[in-house]
C-alpha cells in the first residue's frame, strides 16, 4: 500500500497541558511544566505518523481566534492542512492537568457548531485530497451540528476511490462507521461498551469477532495496562505490554497511527499489533499528545509480547 495519509479532524483544538506536584482545589498553583500544542485525535494521530515519516495531511474546522492559533502551531511543527473556516464560533480549548500518579485531570470545551455549508465544503475538500493517498483516517468526536452518518460518507467515498479507511470514533458514529465497511477499526474500553461489547478477558474473541461482522475489516482494541488486541484475516492476536507511567493523553491516538503505519508497511498481523503497543506505551513517556523517542520505541518494542488466540 502506497501513498501519504489524510486526516480528517473535525475536532480540532488548542491543547493546554499543565504538570502539578499536586493539585488541592481551591487554592494557587504554578505548574512545574506547560505545554501548548495543537490537539484532538485526529492531530494527535497524524503528528505521531509525521514523526514515522508518513506524509500527511490535515484537512478539518477551525474557527475563530483560536483556530488561527492552532493553525500557527501546526504549521511550526510541519503538519500541513486545509481547513474550512466556521463563521461563528471559536475552536475550542481543551486543559489536561497531570496531578500525580493516576489519570490527569480534563477540562474540554464543547467547541463550535457546524453549519450544513460549511460541512458541503469540508467533504468536497476530503474527496479533492484523496488523491493518490494510500489511508484516510477518521478520529474522534464529531463537531457539534455534523451528522452521524458523516464518517460512514467519508469512508464509502474512500472506497469508491481505491482508498483504505481507518475509524477511531464513539457512539453513534461508529456503529454507523463499521457498517460502511472500514477497512480498520480501532475501539478502546469505553467505546466497546457503547457497541453492548465486553472488554473482559473471557469475552475478547467473541467482541472482536462482532466488530468484525459489524463490518469491519480489522479490528484493533486497546485495553490500557492488559494491552491490546488484534482480529483480522490472519487470525485474533493479543499483545502485552511493559508496565509504563506517565502522560496517558494521546496513547490511544499513537497506537491509531503505529496501526495504520504498519499496513503501509504491509507488515503481517503480529507485528503491527506489536508495534502499535509498543508506540503508544513508548508515547507516555513524553509530555504531548503523539509525542515520542524513536529510540525508546525500539526498547520497548523489544520487551513486547505478542501470543495468537485463535485462527481464522
Amino acid at each position: 500500500m502506497t501513498g501519504g495519509v489524510l486526516v480528517v479532524s473535525l475536532n480540532t483544538a488548542l491543547d493546554k497541558t499543565l504538570v502539578l506536584r499536586r493539585l488541592a482545589p481551591g487554592t494557587r498553583h504554578v505548574p512545574e511544566q506547560a505545554l501548548d500544542l495543537a490537539g484532538g485525535k485526529g492531530v494527535n494521530a497524524a503528528r505521531a505518523l509525521c514523526r514515522l515519516g508518513v506524509p500527511v495531511r490535515l484537512v478539518g474546522f477551525l474557527a475563530g481566534g483560536t483556530g488561527e492559533r492552532i493553525e500557527g502551531l501546526l504549521e511550526a511543527e510541519g503538519l500541513a492542512g486545509d481547513w474550512v473556516r466556521l463563521g461563528r464560533g471559536e475552536s475550542r480549548t481543551c486543559l489536561t492537568v497531570h496531578h500525580g500518579p493516576g489519570h490527569p485531570t480534563e477540562i474540554n470545551e464543547p467547541g463550535p457548531v457546524v453549519g450544513k455549508r460549511e460541512l458541503g465544503r469540508l467533504r468536497e475538500l476530503v474527496a479533492r485530497r484523496l488523491e493518490g493517498r494510500g489511508f484516510l483516517l477518521l478520529c474522534g468526536r464529531l463537531a457539534r451540528g455534523v451528522p452521524a452518518g458523516f464518517y460512514a460518507d467519508l469512508i464509502r467515498l474512500a472506497r469508491r476511490r481505491g482508498v483504505a479507511s481507518a475509524l477511531d470514533a464513539s457512539e453513534p458514529a461508529l456503529s454507523k462507521g463499521l457498517a460502511a465497511k472500514p477497512d480498520l477499526v480501532k475501539p478502546k474500553v469505553v467505546e466497546l461498551g457503547e457497541l453492548g461489547l465486553s472488554a473482559g478477558r473471557s469475552r475478547w474473541k467473541a467482541s472482536l469477532d462482532a466488530l468484525r461482522r459489524l463490518g469491519a475489516k480489522e479490528a484493533f482494541a486497546s485495553l490500557g495496562s492488559e494491552g491490546a488486541l488484534l482480529s483480522s484475516e490472519e487470525g485474533l492476536f493479543h499483545a502485552s505490554v511493559p508496565k509504563a507511567a506517565g502522560f496517558p493523553l494521546g496513547a490511544g491516538d499513537t497506537f491509531m497511527a503505529g496501526a495504520v503505519f504498519g499496513l503501509l508497511k504491509g507488515w503481517p498481523a503480529e507485528r503491527r499489533l506489536a508495534f502499535a503497543a509498543a508506540l503508544a506505551t513508548a508515547s507516555l513517556e513524553s509530555l504531548g499528545a503523539g509525542v515520542f523517542e524513536r529510540s525508546r520505541v525500539a526498547k520497548v518494542l523489544s520487551r513486547v509480547r505478542v501470543r495468537r488466540l485463535a485462527t481464522p
